[in-house]
């Protein structure tokens, strides 16, 4: 079924296609060499027939992330109380009953930016301004409104056409496990 184009038609026309998928974690530079692999493994090839597929792995995706979310929660709060049971019992580490693992608390620093002007400011004076970043999804959203207002892409950022494949849900009922994680 075709529907109007997108809101970045008008850009899109010159750019190059991506043509190798981007590891999500950022870590593993043979990324595309495993999706090679798997879309052998793939025999149906029909549109319909993958459109379903992809579906289908979203939903078990979704349902992994709920589950990884409820985890989570429950390692934090067992965390925060071990912290509270080993300050009254005077321990920084115990061994379990099994004697095959041991559990210890291990303080360190944890640094959290309260002011990034000032925060900034301060890297630069030090001369570390090359270690300074920009988060890639701020960089995604603040070149895709260049582009929109008709201005170039930031010095040193190539843009390409990657496909974002959109999953329009019917009115089939949530999940068990999704509708649980909400309840929370």
């Amino acid at each position: 079924m075709a529907k109007k184009p997108g809101k970045y038609a008008a850009v899109m026309n010159g750019l190059p296609r991506l043509k190798e998928a981007v590891d999500p974690e950022g870590e593993d530079p043979r990324y595309q060499d495993k999706v090679n692999a798997v879309k052998e493994t793939i025999t149906d090839r029909r549109g319909v027939a993958l459109a379903t597929s992809w579906r289908d792995l979203r939903r078990q995706r979704d349902e992994v992330k709920a589950q990884l979310k409820k985890l989570q929660l429950q390692i934090d709060a067992t965390a925060q109380l071990m912290d509270d049971a080993y300050e009254v019992e005077g321990v920084t580490s115990l061994t379990l009953l099994d004697g095959a693992d041991e559990i210890r608390r291990q303080d360190e620093p944890y640094s959290s930016c309260k002011d990034k002007d000032l925060t900034r400011l301060w890297f630069v004076r030090e001369d570390l301004s090359n270690m300074l970043s920009v988060h890639p999804s701020t960089l995604a959203a603040f070149t895709k409104q260049r582009l929109l207002d008709g201005q170039p892409a930031p010095d040193g950022v190539e843009v390409m056409i990657k496909p974002k494949w959109v999953w329009v849900r019917g009115k089939q009922a949530a999940t068990p496990l999704l509708a649980e994680l909400e309840g929370l």
